[in-house]
C-alpha cells in the first residue's frame, strides 16, 4: 500500500518511520473528525421540521436522544 506524501512523492507504507506513521494517522484522524463535524452540520440544517403538536415534538426529542448515542467517534474505529 502507497502513502501519499505532502509533496507528492509515494512511498510504500511499510518503508515509513514509526513518527510518520504516527503522524500520518493523526492527519487521518484530524480529516476524519473536521468531515464528521461538517455531515453533522449539514445534518442538522437539512433536518429543519415544523411540528404540529405537542406528541410530535416528544417523538423527534425521543429520536434526538436516540441519534446522539448511537453517533460513532474516532475512537470506536478499527484499523487494521
Amino acid at each position: 500500500m502507497k502513502w501519499t506524501m505532502k509533496d507528492g512523492q509515494k512511498i510504500d507504507v511499510d518503508d515509513m518511520s514509526d513518527q510518520h506513521v504516527r503522524n500520518a494517522l493523526k492527519m487521518v484522524l484530524r480529516k476524519l473528525e473536521k468531515v464528521e463535524t461538517e455531515l453533522r452540520a449539514k445534518s442538522v440544517r437539512s433536518r429543519a421540521v415544523t411540528l404540529n403538536g405537542e406528541m410530535a415534538q416528544m417523538f423527534n426529542d425521543a429520536n434526538e436522544d436516540y441519534d446522539m448515542h448511537n453517533d460513532c467517534d474516532a475512537s470506536e474505529i478499527d484499523i487494521y
